[in-house]
């Protein structure tokens, strides 16, 4: 009998890390302090970006269309197809599912993979009318949440990124989702692996995060910006992300964000360490940044060694699920 397979890490084999765990934290730990931990990101990313009022869409059918055309492309792209889509007053189920898949898939051309694209959206026209009335909000997207993810899922070409999308853009019902930005930033952050299976994140995050719509939609959003503005997957902005002074970075990313070397082995863990300004009685954050050059990490006996977050296989694949999101701009920090 062949022992159970171990969990593949984000560098083909090389472990993370012990060092989150050395201040209590286990990769997609259940410890309270996550919570905590949670919502000082998001307070931060707020504080950086604003709100980033998503999803952007005139109605919650065009919200579900939309999620699948911008699986393996640029939002630039979506748009197009979209501003297609309404210019022959497409965006309805009715009105699709009475359209030819040929002259489909010729409007969302500009999406990419336009004939496979096209198949996927008849599909989810089919099941939403096999479930009620169409309209700009289908009678589907009233199902309850899990009965809605379940039916979404068992459509051709919605994995679990685009139906969790659906369901907290379209269905305004919380969801959480999971993409790319979020495996990378848990994972420099001492929070993930990065490589753990979608689920396992998704549920995660919704057990410690209230099940709040507004929430959940405005930190997806959040970790997208950061994601695309300051967290690259090779050339990090760390000097001016948000987030460079929490001391469970990266060790390789500390010397970009103007942090000292990483904490040695030399000294007792403390039970928590939070990063700066959070209160532990609840989620607001200090707007008073620290100079770079006080920037020290106190020394609590860790070890951190440096990760590399790669995409999990299949993400990307145009038989696989969404792994672009609707484009970033900067927005001025608020004052």
């Amino acid at each position: 009998m062949k022992p159970p397979a171990q969990p593949r890490s984000v560098n083909k084999g090389r472990h993370l890390a012990s060092w989150p765990r050395a201040l209590g934290f286990e990769p997609l730990s259940d410890s309270p302090a996550v919570g905590l931990r949670l919502r000082f990101i998001h307070d931060r990313l707020l504080a950086a970006f604003g709100r980033r009022n998503w999803w952007p869409g005139q109605s919650p059918f065009e919200v579900m269309v939309g999620a699948v055309l911008t699986q393996n492309t640029a939002w630039r792209n979506v748009e197009k197809a979209i501003g297609n889509l309404r210019g022959h007053d497409l965006l309805t189920p009715e009105a699709m599912a009475a359209t030819a898949d040929a002259d489909l898939a010729e409007l969302i051309r500009p999406s990419g993979y336009f004939n496979v694209k096209a198949r996927r959206l008849k599909a989810l026209v089919g099941l939403t009318l096999e479930k009620g009335r169409g309209g700009e909000r289908p009678e589907l997207l009233d199902l309850p949440l899990e009965s809605l993810r379940e039916a979404l899922l068992a459509v051709s070409g919605v994995g679990p990124e685009t139906a969790d999308s659906i369901l907290l853009y379209a269905a305004n019902q919380p969801s959480f989702v999971v993409d790319a930005y979020t495996r990378r930033v848990l994972a420099r952050h001492g929070l993930a692996m990065g490589d753990e299976p979608y689920g396992a994140i998704r549920d995660w995050f919704m057990g410690h995060l209230p099940p709040d719509v507004p929430l959940y939609n405005e930190y997806h959003a959040l970790i997208v910006a950061v994601g695309h503005l300051k967290c690259g997957p090779k050339r990090p902005d760390c000097p001016s992300c948000p987030l460079n002074d929490d001391p469970l970075l990266d060790e390789a990313l500390r010397p970009k964000a103007g942090l000292g070397p990483a904490p040695s082995v030399d000294g007792p863990a403390p039970p928590l360490a939070m990063p700066p300004g959070i209160d532990p009685a609840g989620s607001q954050v200090s707007r008073v940044r620290t100079p770079k050059a006080k920037r020290q990490t106190p020394n609590h006996g860790i070890k951190i060694t440096a990760t590399k977050v790669n995409r999990p296989n299949g993400e990307g694949d145009i038989d696989g699920d969404t792994a672009t999101r609707p484009t970033v701009t900067q927005s001025r920090r608020p004052k």
